[in-house]
Formats: C-alpha cells, structure tokens, sequence
C-alpha cells in the first residue's frame, strides 16, 4: 500500500499514524501525526493537499501529493 493510501486508512478509522520523514538536511525524523483533511490543489498544482496535526510539532502541516512531499520534510515511511 501507498504511504498516502496508509494515511487515509487510518484517517478514516480516526487513528494516529506513524511515520518516518527526510528533512531538508538528510536526516530522518519519526513523527506521529493525526490525519484530518484531504482537498484538492490549485488550478496550476492540481495535486490533492492532505493536512494533518503533527504531534512532535504541535502543529498543523499538509503534504501536497502521493509522493509525500511535505512542507516540512519528506514521509519515506508509514507505519499505521
């Protein structure tokens, strides 16, 4: 399975997910997020954003594909 396939697995069972994610550096980071929201991109980026609560960060981040390219850090893994 797809990691954004895992992800809204669990979304949709209400669960947190684990995951492992490359920052910008190289180095790898283990987060737990809680997955709440799928929407469509802009018109010239029409991949599908997911947003979720990074527990770690206490914060709100989103990955804007399957790929899992997030505005804080690559998903290279997910555990659900």
């Amino acid at each position: 399975m797809e990691p954004m396939e895992v992800i809204v697995t669990e979304a949709r069972a209400h669960r947190t997910v684990v995951l492992t994610a490359r920052e910008s550096d190289g180095s790898f980071e283990v987060r737990e997020i809680e997955p709440y929201s799928l929407r469509p991109g802009a018109k010239d980026r029409p991949e599908v954003r997911l947003y979720y609560y990074c527990l770690k960060k206490h914060g709100i981040r989103n990955t804007a594909n399957s790929s899992g390219e997030c505005n804080d850090g690559r998903i290279v893994a997910v555990l659900g």
